[in-house]
């Protein structure tokens, strides 16, 4: 049987000490075998989200670098997320995409890089509200996911989420 997602990002909210608290509370919690809960939080409360957590709930970085390592200053590479037990990582939020102008050349790089190394990818899709009245859903949202998606294997996609997030 299919999955259901249940997936929230907490964008740039809570702090570590907030985040324990969360998890915490949520333990306990009854879950449906069919359905997963994924919390995407803020690179600090990684750490401690991974050291408290325990199922139903998940635990997802919301970004990664496209590149194995470097000099990119508060950037985040896969592996490190690995190193912390972080098995799953956004990419292509809408507000990547807006304010740090993540392209559909970079997307396709960090769902790609992800994948190699090893992540689950949640690739968030979607239109802007311009483009819906417009009528030109439909190719935004094919256009993005073609970009991110060349390349991808077929065993890889197993490993892929995708979300669609109209803005």
């Amino acid at each position: 049987m299919r999955k259901i997602i249940v997936a929230g990002n907490w964008k740039m909210y809570k702090t570590p000490d907030e985040a324990i608290e969360f998890v915490e509370n949520i333990q306990g919690v009854e879950a449906k075998e069919h359905v997963r809960v994924i919390v995407c939080a803020p690179y600090l409360a990684l750490p401690a989200m991974m050291e408290h957590v325990v199922k139903p709930l998940e635990i997802s970085a919301q970004n990664v670098h496209q590149a194995e390592e470097g000099a990119f200053t508060g950037e985040i590479s896969a592996n490190m997320l690995k190193g912390i037990g972080v098995g799953i990582t956004l990419v292509g939020h809408s507000e990547r995409r807006q304010y740090f102008a993540e392209t559909d050349d970079i997307v396709s790089q960090k769902v790609s890089r992800a994948l190699s190394e090893g992540l689950e990818v949640i690739l968030c899709v979607g239109e802007s509200l311009v483009s819906r009245e417009e009528g030109k859903e439909k190719d935004v949202v094919s256009t993005q996911l073609y970009a991110a998606l060349s390349g991808v294997s077929s065993e890889d996609m197993k490993q892929l989420i995708v979300a669609y997030e109209p803005v």
